[in-house]
């Protein structure tokens, strides 16, 4: 849905689209060609009725999947440059970056790509390692530039600023700060003024839907919504004082220690393990309880159709 209103230039309503969706505006933009194709090609999709064989999905698919090689080649530039940094390469070493993309595979592509849909994590992790890298190479600017792509796309990311901060040259930390923000910032102000209503909730006090997903084990199964938990700000809170600790401290062991530490910490404070947020909607015939719907990767917000042409 959200992607649809994108396409149609109803940027600052994409949280009216849908009331499930609660990531960062950036994704249904990068959807806008499989909105474009699909409606060229007058291809179904399963937003009004239950489509068991939407065609929407041949294109939506095979683009949400190429997604993942930005993920891919970020983990290899990032094995790349720690391979150089920790000496690996003077002491022939040979570097194991085939091994690197296989774990990114089974790890993030399969349960986030494949079993879930959610190609706007995929993109976030991409630009967080990417970011990464350019922290590690010296490139603070593209590292801020990286981190608002990752922002703007899920939310989450915005751990990763203190340790990006941190290991920045002092004079350069305001400007970095901003730098990240920029972008996000622009796109969620833009939404908030537009349609406080609806994108004030999703992106300052997002719900999460356990019956849309996998309820973590303190959330009861029959719940319809929970609210977001405090356990979010210990992560922020972790994530800070990291970032101070970190102050001049570069070594490229304690960088990627910090983020992988920041970033675990958040295993713990989401109320839910993996909710679908894009676009699986509940109807008189999927209430809890009831029969649900197939859960393929087409649930995504390329499943919907706000205008009036489409919902004739």
């Amino acid at each position: 849905m959200a992607a649809r209103f994108a396409a149609n230039g109803a940027l600052g309503y994409l949280y009216s689209a849908d009331p499930f969706f609660v990531a960062g505006p950036l994704g249904p933009i990068v959807l806008i060609p499989v909105i474009m194709v699909g409606d060229a090609l007058r291809l179904t999709d399963s937003y009004r009725y239950n489509v068991p064989h939407p065609t929407m999905w041949l294109v939506y698919g095979p683009f949400a999947l190429g997604l993942g090689a930005v993920l891919l080649h970020a983990a290899r530039a990032l094995a790349q440059r720690v391979w150089v940094d920790e000496g690996l390469a003077s002491r022939e070493i040979q570097p194991r970056h085939l091994r690197t993309q296989l774990a990114m595979v089974g790890l993030v592509l399969v349960p986030a790509g494949i079993v879930y849909g959610h190609f706007e994590d995929i993109l976030a992790l991409a630009f967080v390692l990417l970011g990464i890298r350019s922290i590690l190479s010296g490139r603070f600017g593209r590292a801020a530039l990286w981190f608002g792509l990752a922002i703007g796309m899920k939310q989450w990311a915005v751990l990763g600023l203190p340790i990006l901060i941190a290991a920045t040259p002092t004079g350069s930390r305001v400007r970095m700060l901003v730098r990240s923000f920029l972008l996000p910032g622009a796109l969620m102000a833009f939404t908030l003024a537009v349609d406080w209503g609806h994108a004030a909730p999703a992106l300052l006090n997002a719900r999460s839907f356990p019956q849309l997903g996998h309820a973590a084990l303190w959330v009861p199964r029959s719940a319809e919504t929970v609210m977001p938990s405090p356990q979010r700000w210990v992560a922020i809170a972790i994530a800070v004082a990291l970032g101070w600790w970190l102050r001049g401290r570069t070594r490229p062991r304690l960088l990627l220690a910090a983020f992988a530490l920041v970033f675990l910490s958040r295993l713990g404070s989401p109320p839910l393990r993996r909710a679908t947020c894009f676009g699986e909607k509940r109807s008189s015939t999927n209430r809890p309880g009831s029969r649900r719907w197939p859960s393929p990767l087409y649930r995504t917000s390329v499943t919907s159709r706000p205008d009036r042409e489409h919902t004739r």
